[in-house]
């Protein structure tokens, strides 16, 4: 009896343990799939609520121009990437010397709602000539003979447009009389000399339905199948639902940099990029950290306490003067550089450089990368 029950209690508490993983798993998936759709927890230092954040995407014709949202300026102009809560929003676009353009907009969260439609007008505009008719041109043709006109009705036709009445009768073009005689004559070779043909679905259905008329009835007994509720049942519903689990929350991890990107890219106004090369042994470390004109990604190793960021901030320099302005000094003189993709990829001690499409990238912190390895990240950025 001793042996009976100490089985029990170890089956009990294997089950016990099995269960509490699959819900931490199931807790997991749940809330990475709430991120990657949108949703994020707001506290404000008294109380707490979910939110949902969407993408507003806003381009205007000519671009440049200021964007605001109820009435508030956002940090930069068209074209811009906007991180608002869900919810019904009026957009204004304004740029000078050209009309004002406004429309309410509806964001959802977890989506991109694009707005790349505005066309701003002039406030003046300015007339274009345009080339007149010549004057024998008909606009029409009616059924008329034109020796029913007079010859002063003729000459004051060819230099005025003549205001068709009702008791106009117009004539069809050749063309369109060819094609309409063309037209129904395949309907009548089509109705008149062609069979019905049915179709493959309602022969198969015939023949069904003949075959089941012209069988045998039979006495048909129900076969009980007998249940299976034995451990292995159990124990393999258990690892299948364990590792679907860490399947969906497998792909839910993969989907969240790129999302948390476009969030972060809207906040900051420049266009970051995730790294899809990150050296064996790193992981990012915390969230994607966003401000006006700059993004940092923080990676730390899973085997020691190295650790590296990622920066990317707007700029105008060039790969000259990102060499005369700053790898010179922090490299103190020692760097090496190498061209990926026509970039000047610039790589020392502890870090590296390059710039690429108007935005800055700055490697630094403890971890010892190879020039190979900062080269790598650079052209795995898109």
């Amino acid at each position: 009896m001793y042996y009976l029950s100490s089985r029990k209690k170890k089956l009990a508490k294997k089950l016990f343990f099995m269960a509490l993983t699959a819900v931490s798993i199931v807790i997991g998936v749940t809330v990475l799939t709430a991120l990657m759709l949108g949703y994020s927890f707001n506290f404000n230092g008294t109380e707490g609520h979910v939110e949902r954040i969407g993408i507003l995407q806003v381009d205007s014709k000519p671009n440049g121009a200021e964007v605001y949202l109820n009435n508030q300026r956002h940090s930069t102009n068209t074209r811009a990437r906007i991180a608002p809560i869900e919810g019904d929003y009026n957009l204004r676009i304004q740029k000078e010397n050209y009309r004002t353009w406004q429309k309410q907009v509806k964001v959802k969260g977890g989506e991109i709602t694009w707005v790349a439609y505005p066309r701003l007008i002039p406030n003046k505009l300015s007339p274009q000539s345009v080339l007149d008719l010549p004057k024998n041109t008909p606009l029409y043709t009616t059924k008329n003979s034109p020796s029913q006109h007079t010859k002063n009705q003729t000459k004051q036709n060819q230099n005025t447009i003549h205001n068709p009445k009702d008791s106009d009768i117009y004539t069809e073009h050749p063309i369109a009389k060819v094609a309409q005689i063309r037209q129904a004559e395949r309907k009548n070779i089509a109705t008149n000399n062609k069979p019905v043909l049915k179709t493959a679905r309602q022969i198969k259905e015939e023949v069904i339905s003949e075959a089941l008329a012209n069988a045998p009835k039979q006495d048909r007994h129900q076969i009980k199948q007998p249940k299976l509720w034995g451990k292995a049942k159990l124990i393999g519903g258990l690892s299948a639902g364990l590792i679907s689990a860490a399947a969906i929350a497998y792909t839910a991890y993969s989907q969240i940099p790129s999302f948390s990107m476009g969030i972060v890219n809207a906040q900051s106004g420049i266009q970051a990029s995730y790294p899809g090369y990150i050296p064996g042994s790193f992981k990012v470390n915390g969230p994607i950290f966003g401000e006006e004109g700059r993004v940092q990604i923080n990676f730390k190793s899973t085997t020691n306490d190295d650790e590296f960021k990622l920066v990317q901030v707007n700029s105008n320099w060039d790969s000259e003067s990102l060499l005369t302005n700053y790898v010179k000094d922090k490299s103190k003189g020692h760097y090496q550089t190498d061209n990926e993709r026509g970039i000047s990829v610039y790589s020392y001690k502890n870090g590296g450089a390059w710039v690429s499409g108007g935005i800055l990238h700055i490697i630094d912190g403890t971890a010892q990368l190879g020039p190979d390895q900062i080269k790598r990240i650079a052209s795995s950025l898109k």
